[in-house]
């Protein structure tokens, strides 16, 4: 199976971030991905439809860096992401700010997954992870 998990800061507001994430979700979800968002900020109505299905996947800890979390709520957060994902699937984890990308380094160390953070509109990929593209 194909995962692809995308870690943001918040789904709530209706700006650039949320529109590109629910864009991206419906697109790969078009391909055949298994999408999941999972995101830290608080907030009430979610404006974009889109983003809807992924509320429950709120996890308050993610703001923080990784060495602020203790190790026993790090493996319970990393089990909640990486919940479904068996191994030999492809994975790929995105993350859009940097608190997140180390996060992501730690999905992606689980899952053998490839690595992407999206900072300031560039893409960066982790040279040390495997993966394959969008197929």
């Amino acid at each position: 199976m194909k995962h692809y998990i995308i870690l943001t800061s918040g789904l709530f507001n209706m700006g650039g971030a949320e529109m590109f994430t629910s864009n991206k979700c419906r697109y790969l979800s078009s391909i055949g991905w298994r999408v999941k968002v999972f995101y830290f900020r608080a907030g009430n109505k979610i404006m974009i439809d889109g983003l809807a299905e992924f509320r429950q996947n709120r996890i308050p800890e993610l703001i923080y860096g990784i060495t602020y979390v203790n190790k026993a709520k790090r493996k319970e957060i990393l089990d909640k992401i990486c919940m479904g994902i068996k191994h030999g699937d492809q994975v790929v984890v995105e993350s859009h700010i940097m608190n997140l990308a180390y996060w992501g380094e730690l999905i992606a160390k689980r899952t053998g997954a490839k690595k992407y953070s999206e900072l300031n509109g560039r893409k960066h990929q982790s040279t040390d992870q495997k993966g394959g593209g969008f197929r």
